[in-house]
């Protein structure tokens, strides 16, 4: 059985991690074949321009509050981040028009999220969001109502639902590509790939980061 790794990267490319020292020498040998992962990796600033795209900032907007009636409502940024038990922060700073208030209110309003995949749907996706704030202060509870609403919340966890089919068909040829190539004038290797699926999803310091495992069989062949 051969074993490696081979990588995919959406965004800027994270730093080369470290060579790994061989593994130990087995004396007995496993099944016929090969397995390997390859990481697919999705930076946070990539995530975060999705969900912008999709709640449309700059753009001033009315949205029904309950409690409060119709807001005029106007997306700024949105930052993802890592935060603790593997989940990610999402912070989406916004303005709010209240039609009881004199003034607009802009603030940062953060929540934090689950990061989940479904392999056949070739979907990663957000879920469990929660919102930090229960205060007492009025334009701080009115942004996090905002957020809170079934249009917005649906905006946030749809914008941050990734597409990964591109990157899995990518994945899948490069690992088709690799299996199948000349080692030498008189040596080749004829292999094909029979399953590449997600098994792990890691929540870096930077970004999301997908491990597909790649399984099939190969044979290494001699003449032309």
């Amino acid at each position: 059985m051969l074993t490696g790794d081979a990588a995919t990267f959406v965004g800027e490319r994270p730093a080369a991690a470290e060579p790994l020292p061989l593994p130990a020498l087995q004396k007995s040998l496993p099944g016929p074949g090969f397995a390997f992962s390859v990481p697919v990796t999705v930076d946070f600033p990539a995530l975060a321009a999705l969900a912008e795209k999709a709640l449309k900032v700059g753009t001033r907007r009315d949205i029904e509050v309950p409690k409060v009636g119709k807001v005029a409502v106007t997306f700024r940024t949105v930052t993802v981040h890592q935060t603790t038990a593997r989940r990610l922060a999402v912070g989406v700073t916004l303005d709010a028009d209240a039609p009881s208030a004199l003034f607009d209110t802009r603030g940062t309003i953060w929540l934090t999220a689950a990061v989940t995949f479904d392999n056949q749907r070739k979907r990663v996706s957000l879920a469990e969001f929660d919102i930090f704030s229960s205060t007492d202060n009025a334009p701080v509870d009115l942004l996090a109502a905002i957020l809170r609403t079934d249009p917005v919340n649906a905006i946030l966890r749809e914008s941050l639902e990734y597409d990964f089919t591109a990157l899995h068909a990518a994945a899948l040829a490069k690992a088709g590509k690799a299996m199948t190539r000349q080692l030498s004038a008189d040596a080749y290797v004829v292999g094909s790939v029979r399953s590449l699926d997600a098994e792990r999803m890691v929540v870096g310091p930077d970004a999301l980061v997908l491990l597909l495992s790649a399984k099939g069989t190969a044979e290494v062949r001699s003449g032309k």
